[in-house]
């Protein structure tokens, strides 16, 4: 599969998911959004970027950068709080999404611990606690996106 496709599976996988969580997703029309998904639960819009991860050795992991390229130059680009509220990164392995605030991500890369570490440490994220559904249920989602009131 190519990596674009890889791309939008894990994109429709996550709507999917988010959808059954009642809340609803839009998308932007192109690819020049720093955002893959409107999420709106009801309360407030959570703007997020899918990333689709790889299962080796125990750990999901995934690159969170993204490429730029134009006429003249390309390069990776860092995602902030002002592009997005949220990561969603789809495993294809454990056919989960887990969902990961901006600023508890990183600026490069991410780690999910699927298996027991075999030396224990404080800075392991464990993949169960970022599970979309466990998110969802136990975190009030935010967003830097400021709903209008209502006429």
């Amino acid at each position: 599969m190519q990596t674009k496709d890889k791309g939008t599976v894990s994109e429709m996988t996550t709507a999917l998911e988010l959808l059954k969580l009642g809340c609803t997703v839009s998308m932007p029309i192109g690819d020049n959004a720093p955002y893959d998904l409107l999420i709106d639960n009801g309360d407030v819009i959570i703007k997020g970027q899918c990333k689709t991860g790889k299962l080796r050795g125990g750990v999901i992991r995934t690159t969170l950068a993204r490429s730029r390229r134009n006429a003249t130059s390309s390069g990776k680009t860092y995602y902030s709080k002002d592009d997005i509220d949220y990561f969603f990164i789809y495993c294809p392995d454990t056919q989960k999404v887990y969902m990961i605030h901006v600023d508890d991500a990183g600026k490069d890369n991410i780690k999910l611990r699927v298996e027991v570490a075999k030396c224990p440490n404080k800075n392991i994220r464990i993949a169960s606690e970022y599970e979309l559904e466990y998110v969802w249920k136990h975190a009030k989602p935010s967003s830097s996106v400021v709903r209008a009131p209502s006429l």
